[in-house]
This record gives structure tokens, C-alpha cells and sequence, in this order.
């Protein structure tokens, strides 16, 4: 039979589509729900069922490039399947390079083997040869089908797999399992659940058999690795667990070994500086160390090494350190240099506590170089936190670095206090009952170099969050223009300095404008004499200037008259039969005028 890539992306759908009846008479019993559940994690193990075993000399031996051959199935295209489904799981471990589907498919086709798989340890060498692996993983599936169980027709799988070396013939390791599902479930969701079961289990195998060595994990970044003072410092970047839960460190005093493990650090975050101290070691004296990362399955990557380190004599201590502050948010150091043909760098450390906490966040390179400018947040590697505080103490000590990077005695404490933002703005007084406008003031703060006033307003005492205005530092009021009659207004300010700090906000003051008059009341009119006597009761407010007396007109009310007490007499045109309607309006000395009156109408007679 030809294979070909089209025949082979064919098997996924044939599997789903098509019901395979087991050929087999014999092979595994009913199992209970344990499996579904158990094989759905990764765990069939403590069932019962199957074996695995892995060679002791598995260990000895790095397989870095294997073949995964179709098994061998009573349905050709069953085998290659399940093949193609233990590759896909045994991809995931990281463990072996396995070769591409179209060169084993060019060796099959050239043995004429097809679909039929390759079982014979013999012929399994001899494509092997061929394919220029390290080892081939063949496979039997004894039974893929349906059994009837009770009133179900339940899926039955039988999966039996070995990895023989490409060199020797002799059988690596293997595992066969072997089930029936215990609830109606698809045939090929079964037999995955059961592949992902075995490699599960094999994994484990490996582990305790000491084989873990898995080529296609990366290797850990070891980003430094230096001498101290009778240690040795390793400092790894941290990957994301689900690549590697944990670093190990091995260590030699020869370059060749062997190694022993001596530490192991979990693998906390992406990003995160995993670090190895290796304490207690001798004076100038040379060790190896290899650094592997070890997955949540146990396996572990090739490792990192060996990294030769050297233990040396720290450099004299820092003298000199001396810190300047009253900066906005940033703190000037310097120090004096160190005589010291040895020395090449140093490192400066800061904490917020004086007995403790201090962390490296830079490493002057230039061993000339005897000043820090400190302004915390700068995105290099080390000084990658917040920007530093307002009125806020910072200790710092330094240290010098030789050229096998052994780091001397840290100084002396320096410490200095970052520049206070401005105080809050006190005295801030707000004026009441103004036409459309507030007259703020203040008292000017007392630091001596403010840039501008913020001002904020808002419609409640709780909210006061609208920028509408920055004025001059020089400046001790402001009038907030254009507002609306009778409305509460609140306030508050705070001062910027010039290297813009913002001080805290003034306390919220508030005010109201000035309403307008209440609409007039009471309006009647009657006829007398040759005109009309309009009257009105008095509006209560005590600044009223004058009323509008307004007539109904083809295009509304127009103003025909105006008098400073409460009647008037219209005067004007009075036709038989008709009727004028008219209104009042109060207007106060500021020229806010009131809401028009209810009208009030007057019929004339024919």
C-alpha cells in the first residue's frame, strides 16, 4: 500500500468517522468510572492494569533523535492513529526530537511496510539505520474497538509500546495498558485518555529510573556567575512554571566530574532572578557547577555548564559616601574612589530602613565614576521599580567589585530625605451670593518657588474634581465667571511647584450665586377710565429695581411699559370686543430678572 501525506491527514477523520469493531477475542475486562476520571489527569496508575518498565542503563544514554513508526494494528489506519496520538503526548515531555512524518513515511515506502508497522526488533534497527535515529518507538494495538457491557456498547483499547536502541536492539523501555470504559464515551476520546495515561505513567518510569534527560526542554539562561568571598554566586532568569518548576545546581571541583546535586530553587515566575549562593568554600579556589531546569514531570533540560568559578578576597571598603537631598524625587550620592587597579565596578544599594532592606539598583560600571544621580524608576535591569518618593529618607551603602566579581565590605550608611511637595493651600475663602460668578482667594504658600495654583471645582462638597482653571504662583485669587443663578458651587486648590510637585489640596470651601428674583404674584386688571389697571403684590426680595409690565402680542409677549411700584396702568389702543392678556416681570439692581408672572386677561366690551 503507497502512503502518502494525504492518506495519513486522513486518519483523524476516518477514526471520528468510523466505527472499528475489535478483532481481538480475548484481551481487557469492564473497568469502573476510576479510569475516565483517572485518565482525564494524566493517571491510570495504582488500577492494576498494565506494565511499564524502563532499562537501568536507560540513564547511560542520551537519545536525542527518535522514529515513531505506525503500529502495528488488525486496522492499518487504527494503528497509525494511535500512533500519531502517543507521538502528539510524547511531544509534550519535552524528551525526545522525534524525525518528521514524511521521512519515515519515504523509508516505509521504499521496505514496503505501509500502514502495517514495524514490531521486529530486527527490522526496527534496519529502519532505524535508515532514518539515522537513536532509537525507534514501535507499537501493537491488539484491540481498538466496541465490547458489549450490560446494555452499553463500550469503547475497548489494548496499546502495547517500546523504544529499542537504534545501535544495540535491546528494548529501552516499554508499557502496555489495556481497558474497557466504564460509561458510553467516544472510541477515540477513550483512546486518548488512555495515551495520555501511558505517557503519564512512563514519565514516572523514567524519573525513577534516574533516565530524565529530556533534549527539547531549553536550557536554563544562567544571566551571571561569579566568585565572592568564600562562596559562589548563580544567578538564573526564571522562566514560566509550566516550562520548569524548579533549578537544580550540581557542583565539582574538577571540570570533568562527577557532579553532585547540592541545591534546588523553585522556578517562581517569568522574570524573576532565581539565585544559587554556594556558601563556605575555600579562598581562591576554582569549582565547577552545572545548572539544569527540571519540568513538573521531573525531567530535566541539558544542563547549563560547567560554570568555572573562583573564589577570591573581597576589595577594601567604600569610603567617603555621602548623599545630597531636598531634590524633587531624585537623591545625588558620591563617594570616594578606591585605589585599586582590581577594582571595576560598584554596586550602590538603597532601602527605606536604615538596619535593613537594601537592594542593588545599580551597577556603576566605570570604576572612575564616583557619583549617582538616583532617580528610582529608569527601565534598566536593576533600577526597574517606582520613581522615588516626595519627603521620603533613603539609605544607601556602596561596595566595590573586582575583576572575578568578589564584592567588597559595604560602606557606611548615607542617608538624605527627598524634596516635600508643597504644603496644602490654606485660607481660602469663597464669595456668596455674586451674579453668575465666585471670587476665590488665598494665602500664598510659603515655599518659595511655586509655579502655579490648580484650581477644582465642583457641583458637590464631595466631588471636587473639575479642573477649570492654573494661575501664577504670584497669584492670590481668581474669579470663576460665567455660572449659573442660584446654584452651590465648591472649591479647592492646590499649589505645583516648578519642579512640578503637586501639593496636597486646600479644604473645600463653598458658595452660591445669586438667585434671581422669584416670579410676581397676585397679578389682576380691570378696566378704568380709558385704560387698564394692572396690579400686583410686592416680590419679597429687598433689591428689586423696577417691574416689566408685558403684553401678548401676534409674536408673543412683548415689553409696554415698566414702573417701580406694583401697578400700571396701560393706556394704550382698547378695541371693542376684543380682549389683551397681559404678564409681570421682577428685575433686581443687579439686572437679574425674574420668571414671568401668570398672565392674567381683560375683555373689552363691544
Amino acid at each position: 500500500m503507497r502512503i502518502t501525506r494525504t492518506s495519513f491527514a486522513a486518519i483523524s477523520f476516518f477514526v471520528f468517522a468510523v466505527t472499528i469493531t475489535s478483532c481481538s477475542s480475548g484481551g481487557p475486562k469492564p473497568e469502573g468510572k476510576d479510569f475516565l476520571s483517572e485518565s482525564t489527569k494524566y493517571g491510570s496508575s495504582g488500577s492494576g492494569r498494565g506494565s511499564a518498565f524502563v532499562s537501568p542503563d536507560a540513564r547511560k544514554k542520551t537519545y536525542k533523535k527518535v522514529g515513531v513508526m505506525p503500529f502495528r494494528a488488525p486496522i492499518e489506519l487504527a494503528g497509525a492513529s494511535i500512533s500519531d496520538m502517543f507521538t502528539t503526548e510524547l511531544l509534550k515531555t519535552y524528551k525526545y526530537k522525534l524525525i518528521e512524518r514524511s521521512q519515515i513515511e519515504q523509508v516505509l515506502e521504499e521496505q514496503a511496510l505501509g500502514l502495517k508497522g514495524v514490531t521486529d526488533s530486527a527490522l526496527a534497527l534496519k529502519v532505524g539505520k535508515m532514518l539515522g535515529v537513536d532509537g525507534v518507538i514501535v507499537g501493537t494495538v491488539p484491540e481498538y474497538g466496541l465490547r458489549a457491557v450490560g446494555e452499553y456498547e463500550l469503547p475497548a483499547v489494548g496499546i502495547n509500546v517500546r523504544l529499542i536502541d537504534g545501535e544495540t536492539g535491546s528494548i529501552v523501555w516499554s508499557i502496555t495498558d489495556s481497558a474497557i470504559a466504564g460509561k458510553p464515551i467516544s472510541l477515540s476520546v477513550f483512546a486518548n485518555r488512555m495515551v495520555e495515561s501511558m505517557i503519564y505513567r512512563l514519565t514516572r518510569e523514567w524519573v525513577l529510573a534516574g533516565d530524565t534527560m529530556a533534549i527539547h526542554l531549553p536550557t536554563p539562561e544562567v544571566i551571571s556567575h561569579r566568585g565572592e568571598i568564600r562562596k559562589a554566586v548563580i544567578e538564573v532568569m526564571g522562566v514560566s512554571p509550566n516550562t520548569f518548576k524548579s533549578y537544580r545546581l550540581s557542583r565539582s571541583r574538577t571540570k570533568r566530574g562527577p557532579y553532585k546535586e547540592i541545591s534546588t530553587k523553585e522556578n517562581r515566575r517569568f522574570g524573576q532572578v532565581e539565585l544559587f549562593e554556594d556558601e563556605g568554600l575555600l579562598d581562591a579556589e576554582t569549582y565547577y557547577y552545572k545548572v539544569e531546569g527540571v519540568s513538573s514531570l521531573g525531567l530535566t533540560s541539558l544542563p547549563v555548564g560547567p560554570l568555572q568559578i573562583t573564589t577570591t578576597g573581597p576589595p577594601a571598603r567604600v569610603e567617603g559616601l555621602k548623599a545630597e537631598g531636598n531634590l524633587a524625587r531624585m537623591v545625588k550620592i558620591r563617594w570616594d574612589p578606591l585605589n585599586d587597579p582590581a577594582v571595576k565596578a560598584y554596586n550602590i544599594f538603597r532601602s527605606e530602613n536604615k538596619d535593613g532592606g537594601y537592594k542593588k539598583i545599580k551597577v556603576i560600571t566605570n570604576k572612575n565614576e564616583i557619583h549617582y544621580l538616583d532617580k528610582g524608576k529608569s527601565g534598566g535591569f536593576f533600577n526597574s521599580g517606582a520613581s522615588l518618593g516626595d519627603h521620603v529618607t533613603y539609605y544607601y551603602k556602596i561596595q566595590a567589585v573586582n575583576v572575578v566579581d568578589v564584592v567588597g565590605q559595604k560602606s557606611k550608611v548615607a542617608s538624605a530625605t527627598t524634596k516635600a511637595v508643597p504644603v496644602a493651600v490654606t485660607g481660602v475663602k469663597a464669595s456668596m451670593y455674586e451674579v453668575k460668578q465666585v471670587s476665590l482667594s488665598w494665602k500664598l504658600n510659603p515655599e518659595g518657588d511655586i509655579e502655579k495654583y490648580v484650581i477644582m471645582r465642583g457641583d458637590n462638597a464631595e466631588e471636587v474634581d473639575n479642573k477649570i482653571e492654573s494661575v501664577s504662583g504670584a497669584a492670590s485669587s481668581y474669579v470663576d465667571t460665567g455660572l449659573k443663578d442660584g446654584r452651590n458651587y465648591y472649591y479647592k486648590i492646590r499649589a505645583v511647584d516648578k519642579d512640578k510637585l503637586e501639593g496636597k489640596f486646600s479644604k473645600v470651601v463653598g458658595s452660591t450665586t445669586k438667585a434671581v428674583p422669584v416670579k410676581p404674584t397676585g397679578l389682576e386688571a380691570d378696566l378704568q377710565g380709558g385704560g387698564i389697571l394692572i396690579t400686583w403684590q410686592a416680590n419679597p426680595e429687598p433689591d428689586i429695581a423696577k417691574y416689566h409690565i408685558l403684553l401678548k402680542g401676534f409674536f408673543g409677549y412683548g415689553k409696554v411699559g415698566e414702573t417701580e411700584s406694583t401697578s400700571y396702568i396701560y393706556s394704550g389702543e382698547l378695541k371693542p370686543g376684543s380682549s389683551l392678556t397681559f404678564k409681570v416681570m421682577a428685575i433686581d439692581e443687579t439686572g437679574l430678572k425674574s420668571e414671568e408672572s401668570d398672565l392674567v386677561e381683560v375683555a373689552i366690551a363691544k
